[in-house]
């Protein structure tokens, strides 16, 4: 299973794991938001949702300062 996952997330895992710290985060704080913004529900005060979604396209944006070119996926 391992190299089953090694086959699949390889050229990722190596990817992630070369970025710098701040980068690693920048990554973290998109993956967190979109979960976040995804799981909103039907009952969620109108407040909270702008604050998920104003959250989200901050994280959006620090996303695209990643160095996407090294990148080979």
């Amino acid at each position: 299973m391992k190299e089953d996952m090694r086959q699949l997330f390889g050229k990722e895992w190596q990817w992630f794991r070369g970025l710098s710290l701040l980068n690693k985060l920048r990554g973290f704080w998109f993956c967190l938001s979109l979960c976040l913004v995804g799981s909103i529900g039907d009952d969620v005060h109108p407040y909270v949702v702008a604050v998920l979604v104003l959250n989200f396209l901050a994280s959006a944006a620090s996303a695209r300062r990643l160095p996407m070119d090294e990148y080979e996926g």
